[in-house]
């Protein structure tokens, strides 16, 4: 594909095009939020969205991309069900560790909670096409699109719905900084709306309604407006659409948190056909994003722990070929050790992980091909005044090394073009092939491993078509790694008439060996001896672990139904939680990476962590937004780490996904000990 060269914002647009298409394609098909705690409510407890349905839907439009409901009622079951969870499980430390918020700041929005009387928080995404996508890319290459662009929308159920209002409209702007005197008011349909300003300078970012007994927030004038009528009836509210209707049938009952997506009028648009070509994306390979579905987290006290389950359905306006429906199974895990921490296990890897590559390749290459491009202001300007001559007279004032930079992609550019974008075809094509049953294993590191990583059992295992071709190709990968430039060594072996490589990076104990090839029409890689200690099968496995199926009896789903993730949290987090204080490191504190040598003081590694944080992010370990504070003194009070947390609650998560009626749905569990 010819990529012409043009502006720095038109090729900045396109890279963001293709980016933001291609996030919205993967995360609009579900979504996880994570909005309160403990700390913040006074309450012990998680999220969670209100018992007997969203009361805040009356309010998202009928056409709405995605809404997301969190309870925050303290007297419903599901929220004190919730507290006693999150007490036991940690979640409430790990809130306040990410948000970074110490014991006044938690009061302080605790005190805002209980001002408001919460009872549920609705989430509203309008509608969103491609062109909303391109145009909000096209206002700054290099800053992020200002709220109000976006017009989220806010809808707050409470106990006492005028006292919140009044609340929201005399702390805002104290919160804000702006004057209260500059808020304004308008009416519109009988209902006033609250223009506060959010900054010193007056600029109106939220706008406040008080309807049927919801308050409603919004960045713009005409998105409280349109809120405003859907509250009133006069406009579809989103509880009157068939699909959020199929969606709610399927995730009813009282629940934590509810999520509603519909991703369908994106790859309606012809624009989105028409950027998805741009990127060399087929869009009938794009079926399993093209969906309407949702989430709903809840909180069980008799398994315990918190149910997550979702339901996806198929575009049926489409006229792409949607994605066949895998037939989901998992029994392998027969064949895998019980000391296996990490398991995936379903059908069809390739056709899951196609079209995600596919993206992921093409917006890559976007980006790859965008920074090739390059055009020198004085030729922009030209181009875009379109005078007569103006190319002529700015080709020549441009010198040889400007003449240089806007001069037509030379063959030799094309052809590395090319090259990626058939690389993006090869890898993409070579996942198709992977059909039938996968398993994908990680076991649990003992202190023996760590000095020989070569004993850990990591597998990855699927059926392949084409296994002759494949073989062949392999047998050729073999000979390019095995290569006079590469300090790889590759053996083969034939086990029961098939090869199987084995490459070495390394010397003695230091070596790392992979074993890799195709046995019975199934692609086989893995460190060590994992490969044959999978053909061999193993004592004591993964069916029979006792917290496996424990994990799987509370979820109430038989693991072997359908695709299978399964994690052992009682061993990974523990994990997690040694190799971040590893990373913290201990001279010094967290925060005295060896880069801060180069500064003089605390005050010029500020200047430079500020003027690029992300080239200078090791300036900052811990993420606070202070620059190597560690190394020029110790902080007088320790700051909280990851190691500090008390995890020992969490035992494991288990998930099951299946073909139901038209639809696809999984069905997970993160399974805790009992709060009593």
């Amino acid at each position: 594909m010819d990529y012409p060269v043009s502006s720095p914002a038109k090729r900045g647009s396109f890279v963001v095009r293709s980016v933001a298409v291609a996030a919205l394609l993967l995360s609009l098909v579900t979504g996880t939020v994570y909005a309160q705690s403990a700390s913040l409510l006074g309450q012990d407890a998680t999220p969670v969205a209100g018992d007997g349905g969203p009361v805040t839907a009356a309010a998202a439009p009928g056409d709405a991309t995605a809404f997301v409901a969190i309870n925050l009622d303290p007297e419903s079951e599901q929220f004190q069900t919730s507290a006693a969870l999150s007490g036991s499980s940690g979640l409430i430390e790990l809130f306040d560790l990410v948000t970074g918020l110490d014991e006044s700041d938690a009061d302080d929005v605790s005190g805002f909670y209980e001002g408001l009387g919460a009872t549920e928080l609705g989430v509203v995404i309008p509608a969103v096409s491609t062109g909303q996508v391109e145009s909000l890319s096209e206002t700054s290459t290099d800053e992020v699109p200002e709220i109000a662009e976006t017009d989220i929308r806010f809808v707050l159920a409470t106990t006492d719905p005028e006292g919140a209002f009044d609340f929201l409209v005399e702390r805002i702007p104290d919160l804000s900084g702006a004057a209260a005197s500059d808020t304004t008011e308008s009416d519109y349909n009988g209902v006033t709306i609250v223009s506060l300003p959010d900054t010193p300078s007056g600029d109106t970012m939220i706008n406040l309604a008080l309807v049927e007994d919801l308050i409603i927030a919004t960045p713009t004038i005409e998105g409280i407006e349109s809120s405003i009528d859907v509250a009133q009836g006069t406009g579809e509210a989103i509880t009157g659409n068939a699909r959020f209707q199929d969606v709610a049938s399927q995730l009813d009952g009282d629940a934590m948190l509810f999520a509603y997506t519909d991703s369908t009028a994106l790859f309606d648009d012809p624009a989105t056909a028409e950027l998805l070509d741009e990127m060399g994306i087929d869009l009938s390979t794009l079926g399993q994003f093209n969906v309407y579905g949702g989430l709903q987290v809840s909180a069980d006290a008799d398994a315990p722990g918190f149910r997550v389950n979702t339901v996806s359905f198929p575009n049926p306006e489409s006229d792409a070929t949607p994605a066949a429906a895998p037939d989901f199974s998992s029994d392998l895990t027969a064949q895998v050790p019980d000391s296996t921490m990490i398991y995936l296990g379903g059908n069809d890897l390739g056709q899951l992980l196609g079209p995600i590559v596919a993206v992921a390749l093409a917006s890559t290459l976007a980006v790859d091909v965008a920074e090739d491009l390059t055009v020198e202001p004085e030729v922009i300007a030209a181009e875009e005044a379109g005078t007569p001559g103006a190319d002529a007279d700015a080709s020549e004032e441009a010198t040889d090394e400007d003449a240089a930079d806007v001069a037509p992609e030379t063959d030799e550019d094309q052809t590395s073009e090319e090259d990626l974008a058939a690389i993006s075809d090869v890898v993409v094509g070579f996942l198709t092939l992977l059909t039938g049953e996968y398993v994908v294993a990680v076991e649990a590191p003992e202190i023996t491993s760590l000095s020989d990583p070569n004993s850990l059992f990591v597998l990855v295992a699927s059926g392949i078509e084409g296994g002759p071709l494949v073989d062949s190709l392999l047998e050729l990968a073999s000979d390019t790694l095995a290569g006079d430039d590469t300090d790889l060594t590759v053996t083969s072996e034939v086990v029961d008439g098939a090869t199987l490589y084995t490459a070495t990076s390394g010397e003695g104990a230091a070596a790392i060996r992979f074993t890799y090839g195709i046995v019975d029409d199934q692609l086989l890689i893995g460190l060590g001896d994992s490969v044959q200690t999978f053909l061999d099968g193993t004592d004591a496995s993964l069916a029979d672990d006792p917290q496996f199926q424990e994990t799987f009896a509370a979820l109430g789903v038989a693991p072997d139904e359908g695709a299978v993730v399964y994690l052992d949290l009682a061993t990974l987090l523990p994990l997690v939680q040694a190799g971040s204080e590893l990373l913290a490191g201990t001279d010094g504190g967290p925060d005295a990476d060896p880069a801060c040598e180069e500064y003089d003081s605390q005050a010029d590694a500020q200047a430079a962590y500020d003027e690029d944080p992300f080239e200078q992010s090791s300036l900052d370990q811990d993420f606070d937004g202070e620059a190597c504070e560690d190394a020029f003194g110790t902080p007088a009070t320790p700051e909280p780490m990851l190691t500090d947390i008390d995890f020992s609650g969490v035992v494991a998560y288990g998930q099951v996904t299946y073909q139901g009626d038209g639809f696809t749905a999984s069905e997970g569990l993160f399974l805790v000990e009992s709060a009593d």
